[in-house]
């Protein structure tokens, strides 16, 4: 083979393995930017799915779910602000403090603090969903929610 007829062949292999590189970058890119298009399930529908489904929950108590999520949505918005705000002020006192054993202990409680607020909240919100429910339904809800809460979506790595 001559050199002219190596030369040929491998400016087209090139030419291939860069088109192969761009189309799998872009198909990488793609579906990175592409967002929740059927890969992982939302939260909330799975929740709303379980509470009709297993539940057994009437269009009326749906409603008033709808309700207690639009306004716990709000609230945790605001509380997980607040949060934000707070470990900013936590971070910038330890600083001041030089990073000592003292202030690194403090500043540790004051975000367990903020994370207990935010869970009970959360917990709260749990109870009132399962105050929602008839006397048979609390008994599903009670045995099935964890489930529902901690499911994974599916398109979610681990």
């Amino acid at each position: 083979m001559s050199t002219q007829s190596k030369n040929k062949t491998l400016v087209l292999i090139i030419g291939i393995l860069l088109i192969a590189n761009i189309a799998t970058l872009s198909f990488f890119l793609l579906n990175k930017c592409g967002g929740n298009r059927g890969g992982r399930p939302d939260k909330k529908a799975m929740i709303t799915n379980f509470l009709k489904k297993d539940v057994g929950f009437s269009a009326e108590q749906l409603s008033r779910y709808d309700t207690l999520s639009k306004q716990h949505r709000s609230e945790m918005k605001a509380a997980f602000d607040n949060m934000a705000a707070g470990r900013e002020d936590i971070f910038k006192k330890l600083a001041s403090q030089e990073f000592s054993d003292s202030a690194l202990d403090h500043a540790a409680g004051d975000i367990t603090g903020q994370q207990r607020s935010f869970e009970s909240m959360m917990l709260h919100h749990l109870k009132e969903i399962r105050d929602i429910c008839s006397p048979s339904q609390k008994m599903i809800f009670d045995t099935g929610f964890y489930k529902v809460i901690s499911k994974r979506g599916e398109g979610r790595k681990n």
